[in-house]
């Protein structure tokens, strides 16, 4: 008995790792706790088709958000100079920046292509989405000033603050004449009051030492050094999401409805997985970073961090499996009743995604990024084949369970390679030249 009480100690002692872990964790508990509890009342007062609309407004969102920056934001935990820091996050910005209005011109003229489609429709969406693309972009830039800084605190209260805001204004516009775009209005303004609040807790590290010129031609210096950021970790991103997304642009076939009872089930499924694992990731980063770097692996936080996640989440999503179907209905009214087996279908896959996504960060740690572009591209073209054959037999639940079933196979490859890199296994890095 003593024996197993030691062991369970084990797993979860992790000092500071884990009191910084808690403090993100928290955060993440509140904001996901107030999503859920107003959750039901957004899917009384919108349509499947209106949530339909928002997911593919996210789509686009995710994709855009990771291309106009590059991915330089992953970078600003690096540098060892404060002064390369923030000419680091000037550079950042300004890239995102330029990118943004040379992406939202691109939307504008695609406008025809996109309407062919129902995807995006009107010049009044494509307007919300190039500002929500540049708000998203300094948002995630400042999330990661934060990171540098320690300020776990803060990223937390940024949070609960962006969903408390999101909701509020999601309701409010549902009484509104643009209710069919509530949903993307809402978000949107949660988003950048997050930001504002980010830049101005931030403020001291944009003091311009110099010129704004200045500044930003040093910052497009800086980000020369760390171009790997955005020639090997912005494909892979790139290509993850929209290996992540595709499904809800192929479902779009089968209508918005469709789309709308996938979303639900992947904001449902989502909930827990957001709850931990981007606590975990986040401080996962610095402590696997620091261990590998210093001790030449990172093997002991790699297998505490996934003892934990998986005793955590096997059970949840076991009763989750069985009691799906029953409990939809009842939470999210009658209308929501199909998505309950959609939810079953894609139990499997977010287990995994649970306990192996905040450890695959190893892949990076270890310079393997060759690797994970491998294995992204290999979960788009799965994506892409699992829903293609559902479209093909006329059945979105059959490609949605191949999606799973594919995407939980490579999960678990996935938690075999991050395993070996935490020891800088020389064999795989090998595999990967």
């Amino acid at each position: 008995m003593l024996d197993i009480k030691s062991k369970l100690k084990g797993i979860f002692s992790f000092g500071t790792f884990k009191k910084n872990i808690a403090i993100m964790f928290s955060g993440t508990v509140i904001s996901q706790a107030i999503y859920l509890l107003f959750y039901p009342i957004l899917t009384r007062i919108y349509s499947p088709a209106d949530f339909g609309k928002y997911a593919i407004f996210i789509t686009f969102l995710s994709i855009f958000s990771v291309i106009v920056t590059g991915q330089y934001e992953l970078s600003i935990l690096l540098p060892k100079k404060e002064k390369n820091f923030r000419h680091l996050v000037f550079g950042t910005i300004a890239l995102a920046f330029v990118l943004t209005i040379f992406i939202t011109i691109l939307l504008f003229l695609s406008s025809p292509i996109l309407e062919k489609y129902n995807l995006l429709m009107g010049s009044g969406l494509l307007f919300i989405l190039g500002i929500s693309i540049f708000i998203n972009a300094i948002y995630q830039t400042g999330i990661y000033i934060s990171l540098r800084n320690k300020a776990f605190k803060l990223i937390s209260i940024v949070n609960i603050v962006n969903v408390i805001c999101s909701i509020l204004f999601q309701y409010l516009f549902s009484k509104s004449e643009i209710k069919d775009i509530g949903l993307i209005v809402g978000y949107m303004i949660g988003t950048l009051v997050a930001m504002i609040i980010l830049i101005v807790i931030n403020r001291h590290v944009l003091k311009l030492g110099s010129s704004l010129k200045d500044s930003i031609q040093r910052g497009m210096k800086v980000i020369r050094r760390y171009k790997n950021f955005p020639l090997l970790n912005l494909p892979a991103t790139l290509v993850n999401l929209l290996a992540n997304q595709a499904p809800q642009l192929l479902l779009n076939t089968f209508g918005e409805s469709i789309v709308g009872y996938f979303a639900m089930s992947q904001k449902v499924l989502g909930s827990p997985v957001t709850l931990f694992s981007t606590s975990v990731s986040h401080v996962f980063k610095e402590r696997a970073s620091s261990d590998y770097r210093n001790k030449g692996n990172c093997r002991p936080i790699f297998l505490q961090t996934f003892k934990s996640l998986f005793l955590i989440s096997v059970v949840p999503f076991i009763l989750l499996f069985f009691l799906a179907p029953r409990l939809v209905p009842i939470i999210f009214g009658s209308q929501w009743i199909e998505a309950g087996v959609y939810i079953q279908a894609l139990t499997l896959m977010y287990f995994f995604k649970f306990t192996v996504s905040p450890l695959s960060y190893v892949i990076i740690i270890a310079e393997k990024q060759k690797l994970n572009l491998i294995f992204q591209i290999l979960l788009l073209i799965l994506s892409i084949g699992s829903i293609g054959y559902g479209i093909y037999i006329q059945s979105p639940l059959i490609g949605v369970v191949l999606y799973s079933i594919s995407y939980s196979i490579i999960y678990l490859i996935y938690l075999i390679i991050s395993y070996k890199l935490s020891k800088n296994d020389k064999q795989v890095g090998e595999f990967v030249r």
